[in-house]
């Protein structure tokens, strides 16, 4: 799921077909984040039996109940999935506006994702200091940077996927109410 231009699989260059696996999630296209249900498409039967040997050797299958929801997810019409990305384009959209004006911040839009990782550096603040920050301060969950490794730290990442508008512009009140406190401790 993409927000702008095209998407372009690298399966579909030349020679490449036979030589890529693609993973893939119903956590975007079908809003079901935690649900821990994808697919691979393989190049031949003899990788994807490889892969599913070493898959069950370190997981166990998804439930029965994820199995039926991920079916009903790919049942869905094309408007359904088009109006959702319309929908988590208009919240990303919003947060990334209203995020980026507060000072010390700067935002890089995603072009496809659930998530905002802003750059907070310029706050003088630890990923973590502002995230427990947003937490104890302005009641909003975000994950520290370093989270996602190392090279994270000076990030944080804030999630839209299952936020509706109303949420997102009452949590972005209580941030900007908040931020003046961060920015002035010692």
């Amino acid at each position: 799921m993409i927000y702008e231009g095209e998407f372009e699989s690298i399966a579909t260059l030349p020679g490449m077909k036979e030589r890529t696996v693609i993973l893939n999630a119903f956590t975007k296209s079908y809003s079901m984040s935690g649900w821990r249900l994808g697919y691979a498409v393989c190049p031949s039967r003899e990788f994807a039996q490889v892969m599913s040997n070493l898959i069950n050797l370190s997981h166990s299958c998804t439930t029965n109940f994820n199995q039926w929801a991920g079916i009903t997810a790919l049942d869905l019409p094309k408007s359904e999935i088009v109006r959702m990305r319309e929908e988590l384009k208009k919240r990303r959209d919003i947060l990334a506006e209203e995020f980026g004006k507060l000072p010390g911040v700067s935002v890089h839009i995603p072009k496809g994702a659930i998530y905002l990782f802003p750059d907070i550096r310029k706050t003088g603040r630890t990923s973590k200091e502002v995230a427990d920050f947003l937490f104890d301060e302005a009641r909003i969950a975000a994950l520290s940077g370093t989270a996602f490794g190392k090279n994270g730290e000076g990030y944080i990442r804030l999630s839209f996927g299952l936020t509706p508008v109303p949420r997102i512009k009452e949590a972005m009140e209580r941030i900007r109410a908040a931020w003046p406190k961060l920015l002035n401790k010692a």
